[in-house]
């Protein structure tokens, strides 16, 4: 009993797929298959809203960076009025109205106020800029690439949740009913005892044991029916929906036979497609390219630029003007680009110990998932024999009291004996599925519940 309520509770447990409230309800009351919970969550789970989301950042981020190859282009008029000297000298050179008495000390030592109008249209196109411009695009494309294996992941973890929660409302309805049938049975003990213990046929502490598990089993049915309820919340929180939506799953526990593989092939495929592995791989791409930038302030840089513009006293009385050029800088001295490019070799080597570190945590993830696994397969086989095994010894014991061969302590270990054995069958068929999820999702092959789907029918 101990394992299945860990094994539904464990199921339970996903803050992260919160139901949003402000989302409105879906009528689910005429059943829920498991594909349609499957593609219910994938549209609706927040989580999934969010990793799209961070693929629209990703785009957007990428964007910026091809964006600039264009020219910057901005277009500026002003107004400006005084009389200082060197002002009104330059703006009529500017404004073409500069005359042959504006030679005249006077003037040119006090001049009058001068008004100007200036309209103005200036581009800017960087010709080489260090390498930056080729290292930003390629570490916004990683980044883009990242974001899309960021919500693979995503969608991988939550069909495994969606079978976790799925089946967790089927194991707690069966729960309910194992609890439910051993209250049954009991009831039907006590009263058999009563009426043997009114006739004289046995002593008062057999009843009293008996209705002593009578007890303890109408707990466990309590306990089962808060559970149940507990289960309908967590797949409504997993689905997206909001949590009293009515849902009746339409699946079964009878798991399908899932194939096997050997664990060193299953190494290699989740190396090589686990989302998280080859994120730590383009981290490392991206901090390749954080270097190339480092090392690009050691190299000049060149700007194109032009200027076109209109001067005048008023705004219909304009004279144009133009400049374009190109200019070529290089920073000749600048301590500080030795410890950049040291920190950007630092990164490097943090993402090589990442990839390594996930690697690591990958393989130690895909042992886990094999041989939880390769041990609920094992436990299914154990778990339908020693559930028939139990119920037979339970008829046995039950026959042997019923003819004063054994005593009432027998027949209530028979009896928890069974329904503990119905309930190590659930466990092991529920560790099953979600074991086989697990793999799956631990590999990186998650992208689809087909092979869940002939259990679910």
């Amino acid at each position: 009993m101990k394992r299945i309520l860990a094994a539904v509770l464990l199921a339970l447990a996903a803050p992260l797929f919160a139901a949003d409230p402000d989302r409105p309800a879906v009528d689910l009351s005429d059943g829920l298959s498991l594909e349609e919970a499957a593609a219910l969550s994938l549209a609706e789970n927040p989580r999934i809203r969010i990793a799209e989301s961070g693929e629209t950042v990703a785009v957007a981020r990428l964007r910026q960076a091809q964006s600039t190859w264009l020219p910057h282009i901005a277009l500026s008029e002003t107004f400006t009025r005084g009389d200082n000297p060197v002002y009104v000298f330059g703006t009529l050179l500017e404004q073409g109205a500069f005359g042959q008495e504006n030679f005249d000390p006077n003037f040119l030592n006090d001049p009058p106020e001068l008004d100007n109008y200036r309209l103005a249209v200036t581009a800017r196109l960087p010709i080489f800029d260090q390498l930056r411009r080729w290292s930003s695009i390629s570490i916004a494309g990683a980044g883009v690439e990242q974001a899309r294996l960021q919500s693979e992941a995503a969608r991988q973890a939550l069909r495994s949740w969606t079978i976790r929660t799925y089946y967790g409302v089927l194991v707690a309805e069966a729960h309910e009913q194992v609890a439910a049938d051993a209250v049954k049975a009991a009831e039907s003990t006590v009263s058999s005892i009563r009426d043997r213990f009114e006739t004289g046929l046995v002593v008062q502490s057999d009843l009293l044991g008996a209705e002593v598990q009578l007890s303890d089993f109408r707990q466990q049915l309590i306990a089962a029916q808060g559970q149940k309820a507990i289960a309908y919340k967590a797949l409504a929180n997993v689905l997206g929906v909001p949590s009293d939506t009515p849902l009746d799953v339409t699946a079964d526990l009878t798991p399908p036979a899932f194939p096997e593989m050997p664990y060193a092939e299953l190494l290699a495929i989740g190396i090589e497609k686990r989302p998280d592995v080859q994120i730590a791989e383009l981290s490392r791409r991206q901090a390749s390219y954080g270097s190339r930038m480092a090392k690009g302030q050691f190299l000049p840089r060149v700007d194109t630029f032009a200027n076109w513009g209109q001067s005048g006293e008023s705004i219909s009385d304009q004279n144009d003007d133009m400049v374009v050029g190109v200019s070529l800088s290089w920073n000749l001295l600048d301590p500080g680009r030795v410890y950049r490019v040291s920190e950007a070799r630092a990164n490097e080597l943090a993402a090589d110990a990442g990839i390594d570190q996930v690697r690591s945590e990958a393989e130690l993830d895909i042992l886990t998932a094999y041989s939880r696994f390769m041990t609920a397969k094992q436990r299914l086989v154990v778990g339908e024999s020693s559930a028939a095994q139990s119920a037979e010894a339970l008829r046995i014991v039950r026959d042997r009291y019923d003819s004063g061969l054994t005593t009432i302590t027998e027949v209530l270990r028979a009896e928890t004996a069974a329904v503990a054995a119905r309930l190590s069958r659930l466990a092991a068929n529920y560790e099953y599925m979600t074991g086989y999820a697990e793999l799956l999702r631990s590999t990186g092959q998650f992208d689809s519940i087909a092979p869940f789907v002939m259990g679910a029918q």
